[in-house]
């Protein structure tokens, strides 16, 4: 299997004009505690990647700049933490690029569904052009991206069997509150029912949705598979994790080590990217040992279904982001 690697020229693009002749100075003698929230649980890589950040935060601020990682939603929900950053009132957080389109329109062109073709291909697209031109844009909504990391390749988990197209008619399925989500599993002939990722497992357990969608590992470390059996690998989205830095938190920082929360950023995210794959592939294969099928809807049949979501977003899909990403498929 192939390691991801993660360049540093788009770190450095992020980085440049993050600050300017407005921040205030802040102390070189005073230490400084930032708070990093994300949604998902202690347990799983997404979690580790952050702890991986505070890691390299401490060290290469040799700890006059300290992090505290918040899991399970402890800070709030997604979008409650983008708004926070953009209030002060959250000092970082990690935010999946669906819900980070409610901010940023340009986000859905990651959002389109079956457009990343491997781990490879989403790693070129993100650590170039695009990732660049969506950091530009995250940045007028005072969300300074200091990473990338990956949810990765979105798989179905079901109450019911998903055997092929077929099996998406009438499904009720948990979708995030983005409108290409929901449009893309409606013109599957599904049911999409947004709601809170905290609320999925009741969700399931009681009949209120039949079905919800995340990365083979998140099925594993929330033991969704006590209340679904049925898997189907589909990888219909490729979710990307921004980990944004409030302006408030920036100008918290001594001016020299603010390029180190970039750099930290840097080398969790190659650690997280990497260890998300190997997580995805035990993840299934300890998931078949606890009785979860999994099964391969034809994905040819699937994309010629959603295919008339591309001309349905075309005024929020960038067409030069598009051709971008096309170009380096291969």
């Amino acid at each position: 299997m192939k390691k991801i690697i993660l360049g540093l020229g788009i770190i450095g693009i992020i980085f440049t004009g993050c600050s300017d002749d407005k921040k205030p100075e802040a102390s070189s003698n005073k230490n400084v505690v930032l708070k990093l929230g994300h949604v998902n649980g202690d347990k799983t890589n997404y979690h580790y990647g952050m702890l991986k950040y505070a890691e390299e935060v401490d060290r290469l601020t040799d700890g006059k700049v300290k992090v505290e990682v918040y899991a399970n939603a402890q800070l709030g929900n997604e979008r409650d933490m983008v708004e926070g950053l953009q209030l002060g009132t959250i000092d970082i957080a990690a935010v999946a690029s669906p819900v980070l389109a409610s901010f940023v329109p340009e986000m859905s062109v990651l959002d389109a569904p079956f457009m990343f073709k491997s781990y490879e291909h989403a790693n070129n697209v993100i650590d170039g052009k695009v990732g660049e031109v969506l950091s530009e844009k995250l940045k007028k909504q005072e969300f300074n991206t200091v990473a990338w990391m990956y949810s990765g390749f979105r798989n179905v988990f079901s109450t019911k069997p998903l055997t092929d197209i077929d099996s998406f008619k009438g499904l009720k399925i948990r979708t995030m509150e983005n409108k290409m989500h929901i449009k893309t599993f409606e013109a599957l002939g599904a049911l999409a029912t947004p709601m809170p990722y905290g609320e999925v497992f009741t969700g399931l357990q009681q009949g209120t949705i039949d079905a919800a969608e995340n990365a083979t590992d998140n099925v594993l470390t929330q033991k969704f598979y006590e209340v679904t059996k049925n898997v189907g690998e589909t990888g219909h989205f490729f979710t990307y994790i921004a980990l944004g830095v409030s302006d408030k938190a920036l100008a918290k920082i001594p001016t020299e080590l603010v390029p180190k929360l970039y750099e930290a950023g840097t080398t969790s995210a190659l650690y997280q990217r990497n260890l998300l794959i190997e997580s995805n592939k035990k993840a299934k294969e300890e998931l078949q040992k606890l009785g979860v099928i999994f099964t391969e809807p034809n994905k040819e049949e699937l994309v010629l279904k959603v295919k008339s979501i591309y001309q349905e977003f075309k005024d929020v899909i960038p067409e030069e982001l598009v051709a971008e990403i096309k170009k380096l498929e291969k």
